[in-house]
């Protein structure tokens, strides 16, 4: 009798593991909008992503209304910048802190090499609460694949 109750409750919590999640969840709380850091901090992905051309565009009409961010590192920098990007190195220890005291009221544009880094930099910014950081997809190399400028 033991054995067929048991029985019964495992089939039970198999059955309602099988059903699917509510489809109210939040996006930062789904684990596609979240990224692990190297220490184990998970961080909100609530970030936007742009691409080269657009980002080409905004710097050509009206570069006022946004902060461009590398955040490479310095010898990566010393191999060519987008023109008017502020460098502020992903592995320096205060990082976090600098982007921190990013002014308000602009966008965040940050970039990298391909995009990886600048993700998490993203990740790190958005889940701060702010909601103007943007992605640069493809990073600084899908810029010059585009066969845009780069300034030294």
């Amino acid at each position: 009798m033991k054995q067929l109750f048991f029985l019964c409750v495992l089939a039970t919590i198999s059955f309602m593991s099988c059903q699917s999640e509510p489809t109210e969840t939040k996006k930062s709380e789904s684990p596609e909008h979240t990224t692990e850091t190297k220490s184990g901090e998970v961080l909100n992905r609530d970030f936007n992503t742009m691409e080269v051309a657009e980002l080409k565009q905004v710097l050509d009409n009206n570069s006022d209304n946004i902060i461009l961010v590398d955040v490479r590192t310095p010898e990566e920098v010393a191999q060519g910048i987008i023109d008017g990007a502020k460098v502020i190195d992903f592995s320096s220890s205060d990082f976090g802190d600098q982007i921190k005291q990013l002014p308000e009221g602009k966008k965040v544009i940050m970039y990298c090499a391909v995009g990886g880094r600048s993700a998490r930099a993203c990740a790190m910014l958005s889940g701060t609460g702010r909601g103007d950081v943007y992605n640069l997809r493809g990073g600084i190399e899908a810029w010059k694949r585009a066969g845009y400028p780069l300034a030294k």
